[in-house]
């Protein structure tokens, strides 16, 4: 069944050009059958649409927007893209935040707890001493013969192990001790002045001793007993806590350089286990440290991975590979476009070579016609009519299988455009006519040496191959650095401060307060840390591989590029050649179908006034209509060709690349005036 033509020629395409939005629907009443169709999903990429009768500009619109190559050379450029964007990130800037936090036990040894026994020791025999220095003081005041001053009197007193009193008698010089035997043996005069004196210096210095008992029982030995008990139990333990905070900005460059700012903070609590801080309370008496840092730490390679050349190999190698994707997207929509207008101008001759055959038909038909009455009026044989029967059968079979064909170039048409329809009536017609011989003939002038000359220059695949050797040759470049052995200096150049707790009020490692209080405090710096790497690759055959991979790569794009651009100039040479021979077939088959359309015009008339007989004007018609057949092909190559020569020398589809975006212009297949 063929399809209803459709007149309406109002078009909407939604924005982005990946995929239709709207249908191409028929708007005249009687369009045809299920009218408009909605906006197909933007997840199917060959949505169902009813397009009627459709131009060439709208076919060639589809055709960017839906055919599957189309769409698979967007996603591979958008592949691309990201595949950039991935390697280009290798140069971004970092924030790396690295807290840490470590908590340690570990057991007391009897040397590690010597201290704190000596330390306990000294309390218990200090307060033990003390009291026993009180009871002899008072014991001295109350013996009215005795003396105020402590004596030792036998015993020993003893505090963490050292005396502080002593029984020992030292010896005394022969000189001293008669004068001292002599004073003793002078009569005392209590009455005296000295021995008021005496008695008064002794009354003093036992008020002062009766004030020195009081204080040490009231506070002295309690307070070494509190001490003792505020020390509790030996401990058992030893636990450390560790806090740092690494801040650091990576910034990585393109020539190999690593700057690392860094802001360093620790904070470091050592105590025994169970103890409070303070060694009042028993605790290690060691104070919370808080140390930070801040400096710049760089890293640079001098030999392998160092400069622009290695660091950014692939990077520059992805952009190169980004803009040949980009370029065969244009290549491919270009071909797609030329087999979209060969299709659509194949349909357009099988269109109008059915009008032909119909008009031959019709012809036929009126023979025939004429033929019966004539029979019936005995002025003609039957053995004729039969003959005219069988033409007129035999133009009817061509008009059926001229149906056929156009209706086979409706389907490969909306292949092309990349429509999916399910039925014959959603296939597109062409309502453009296949152009004329006057348009046809420009593509047989056209100088071929400049097409040629320019081809290579214009080619999209031509500059695809060059952008994909220019990234292999990036990658062999870098590789080829990178044979070198490693050799990185580092350099750190830094200041630091810290602060400690004298107070011990910050029990914590993990402490603001405290961190904030070192970043206060004083700075001391600065101090320079210099480091240098060499590592020598044994065989270094991970590097050689490399090289020859990419050497290969190399030589495989430039085979490529060679061949695409030669296959180009060949392209130009055979198409311009053949045009010029269609040009020749077209012009002369022009001139036979002017002739014979002047004889078909007559021959129909010339057998109804018998000055014809009917084979002649069934031999007429044929021979006309072969000749317009003949013609039409003739046109069609002629028009295949002319697209195919714009299409070699990369002129068919007009584009820019601009934000990362191709932009097609109209597509031109034919050349313009004045070429």
């Amino acid at each position: 069944m063929r399809a209803t033509p459709v007149s309406c020629h109002h078009r909407t395409f939604r924005a982005g050009g990946l995929l239709l939005a709207a249908a191409l629907a028929p708007c005249a009443s009687g369009a045809g059958e299920g009218g408009a169709r909605s906006a197909a999903p933007r997840d199917l990429p060959a949505p169902e649409i009813r397009v009627g009768k459709i131009t060439l500009k709208d076919a060639i619109r589809l055709t960017l927007e839906n055919a599957p190559d189309v769409l698979q050379g967007r996603l591979e450029v958008l592949r691309r893209r990201g595949l950039l964007q991935e390697t280009s990130g290798r140069f971004d800037s970092t924030i790396a935040v690295t807290p840490s936090y470590e908590h340690t036990l570990s057991f007391l040894t009897e040397s590690a707890l010597q201290p704190e026994i000596s330390k306990r020791d000294f309390l218990r025999d200090s307060s033990t001493n003390l009291n026993q220095l009180a009871t002899d003081i008072n014991r001295n005041l109350a013996d009215p013969n005795g003396k105020a001053n402590l004596d030792c009197k036998g015993h020993q007193y003893f505090i963490n192990g050292s005396p502080i009193c002593s029984d020992v008698i030292k010896p005394t010089d022969y000189q001293s001790f008669q004068l001292l035997e002599a004073a003793q043996k002078l009569p005392v005069d209590p009455n005296s002045p000295t021995a008021k004196l005496s008695a008064l210096l002794n009354k003093q210095v036992s008020d002062r001793l009766r004030n020195v008992v009081a204080l040490s029982r009231r506070v002295f030995i309690p307070a070494l007993d509190a001490q003792l008990a505020a020390l509790g139990a030996l401990p058992k333990g030893n636990e450390n806590d560790v806090f740092a905070l690494d801040l650091r900005y990576e910034i990585p460059t393109r020539s190999g350089l690593l700057l690392f700012p860094v802001l360093y903070g620790q904070g470091t609590q050592t105590n025994f286990t169970n103890k409070a801080a303070s060694p009042v309370g028993g605790g290690a008496g060691i104070q919370t440290l808080y140390r930070v840092q801040a400096g710049l730490a760089v890293d640079i390679p001098l030999l392998k991975g160092g400069g622009a050349t290695s660091v950014s190999a692939e990077e520059r190698s992805a952009r190169f590979n980004y803009g040949a994707a980009q370029q065969s997207l244009a290549q491919t929509a270009s071909a797609n476009v030329l087999n979209t207008v060969i299709r659509y101008w194949t349909l357009a001759s099988a269109m109008e070579q059915l009008g032909l055959l119909q008009q031959s038909a019709a012809n036929q038909n009126r023979i025939g016609e004429l033929s019966e009455a004539l029979v019936l009026g005995d002025e003609l044989p039957r053995s004729e009519l039969n003959r005219v029967r069988a033409r007129t059968a035999d133009v009817e079979a061509s008009v059926v299988r001229a149906r056929q064909n156009v209706e086979s170039a409706r389907i490969e048409l909306a292949r092309a455009i990349g429509l999916t329809v399910t039925d014959l009536d959603s296939a597109p017609v062409a309502s453009d006519p296949l152009p004329p011989a006057d348009e046809l003939d420009r593509a047989a002038t056209v100088a071929p040496q400049e097409l040629i000359e320019g081809a290579a220059a214009a080619r999209a695949d031509v500059k695809a191959a060059r952008g994909r050797v220019a990234a292999a040759e990036a990658l062999l470049a870098g590789a080829r650095v990178d044979l070198s052995p490693t050799l990185n200096l580092s350099l750190q150049v830094g200041y630091a401060a810290i602060w400690e707790d004298s107070r011990f009020n910050i029990k914590a490692a993990i402490s603001p307060t405290g961190l904030g209080s070192a970043i206060g405090g004083t700075w001391v710096g600065p101090s320079v840390q210099l480091g240098l790497t060499l590592g020598i690759p044994v065989g270094n055959h991970a590097a050689r591989g490399r090289v020859v991979q990419f050497e290969a790569l190399r030589g495989q794009s430039l085979v490529t590029e060679r061949d695409a651009a030669r296959s180009a100039r060949l392209g130009v040479v055979e198409t311009v050649g053949s045009a010029r021979a269609a040009a020749r077939e077209l012009s002369a088959r022009a001139a036979a179908s002017r002739y014979g359309l002047e004889l078909a015009r007559d021959a129909v008339e010339q057998y109804r006034t018998g000055e014809m007989s009917a084979s002649d004007a069934v031999a007429t018609d044929q021979r006309v209509t072969q000749s317009l057949l003949d013609g039409l092909g003739a046109r069609l190559a002629l028009a295949t060709l002319a697209a195919r020569i714009r299409y070699e020398a990369g002129v068919l589809l007009p584009y820019s690349i601009s934000g990362g975006e191709v932009s097609f212009a109209e597509a031109t297949p034919l050349f313009p005036a004045g070429r």
